[in-house]
């Protein structure tokens, strides 16, 4: 998802069972490039290869008859078996969307977005000012789930863990993305896969029962590089292909789209939960995003948990006016 990192990636990332990349501070919300082009024909729907849809998310036990007066304590809220009610958005910044937290978070709102993933950061940079308390509870009092993703290279592991850790600890987020893309295909698929390992297990072990998936290229399959294996395996709560068929210049529903890039995950024997991702930007050589109708059709065939990069550029009014076209609610 680095952000303008996105054009990074235009390589296809598969998307798994169901779906999402961030944006790198340094290119632009392009961080996830992922495409979702092919579209199953003679097989079941993308939505039906989804990994595992999570069991409902146990609901809180009303007050003990007998008891009187005390209320047993609420399930605490748990990612792993959450069912979202809508689709889910990717946030830069928001300077660049030209919105104050609250301004998108009412606009998220009455979109019907369920959740939002806000960066939080850049490698050993925590962003405090644009991730913090105050704006994650614009979204969250608005019934809004938050995520927060760090964009992370194999730089600097140690401090990466330590910024990310700081992310997940800042009240009312629900769990960590990490963006890891392009700079990962360099350095050795060995070394790079234990860096993975570092970089999840350490997160996990000092935010222990974080929630933590990762994002990078949609066609896993034209990656052979990229460390998959390890970031399943230590960041598997969920996978985020970015499935970006504007980028890459298809058609969602094609031979090279979303039914390929899923193809591509399930053959690589990756386990984790897939929340697909796509995007609205440009189709590949001109200045025109996907239509209504394209986005709609990835949305609707992606499964409950899809997402969509991004929430607007603030020059390109007419892309903030789409959103309100796109069918954010899940059946």
């Amino acid at each position: 998802m680095a952000r303008r990192s996105h054009s990074q990636l235009s390589v296809p990332l598969v998307l798994l069972s169901l779906a999402s990349t961030a944006c790198s501070d340094a290119d632009s919300p392009q961080g996830l490039t992922a495409v979702a082009e092919g579209q199953p024909s003679d097989r079941a729907s993308p939505a039906a290869e989804y990994a595992s849809a999570p069991a409902p998310a146990a609901t809180a036990p009303s007050l003990d008859a007998d008891a009187g007066t005390d209320a047993k304590a609420p399930t605490p809220f748990d990612m792993r078996s959450w069912q979202p009610h809508g689709k889910g958005l990717w946030i830069w910044h928001f300077d660049y969307v030209g919105m104050t937290p609250q301004a998108a978070a009412t606009r998220a709102k009455a979109l019907g977005v369920a959740y939002v993933l806000i960066k939080s950061g850049q490698d050993a940079k925590f962003w405090t000012t644009r991730f913090n308390a105050a704006i994650v509870s614009e979204f969250t009092s608005r019934g809004i789930r938050v995520l927060a993703w760090p964009y992370v290279t194999p730089t600097n592991v140690s401090a990466s863990i330590d910024a990310a850790a700081e992310a997940a600890r800042v009240p009312g987020c629900d769990g960590l993305v990490l963006d890891v893309e392009v700079e990962w295909e360099t350095g050795g698929k060995t070394a790079n896969s234990a860096k993975a390992a570092q970089l999840c297990q350490g997160i996990r072990s000092k935010v222990p029962g974080v929630w933590l998936g990762y994002t990078s290229f949609g066609w896993i399959g034209y990656h052979s590089a990229f460390p998959f294996a390890a970031f399943d395996e230590h960041c598997g709560d969920a996978a985020f292909p970015q499935v970006y068929f504007s980028d890459r210049g298809v058609a969602w529903n094609g031979p090279h789209g979303l039914s390929e890039a899923l193809a591509q995950y399930k053959a690589a024997g990756l386990k984790a939960p897939l929340w697909p991702i796509t995007s609205n930007d440009d189709v590949a050589g001109t200045n025109q995003g996907p239509s209504t109708v394209a986005l709609n059709g990835f949305l609707a065939a992606a499964g409950p948990y899809t997402s969509l990069w991004t929430l607007p550029d603030k020059a390109r009014p007419e892309k903030l006016q789409q959103l309100d076209a796109l069918s954010w609610a899940n059946p």
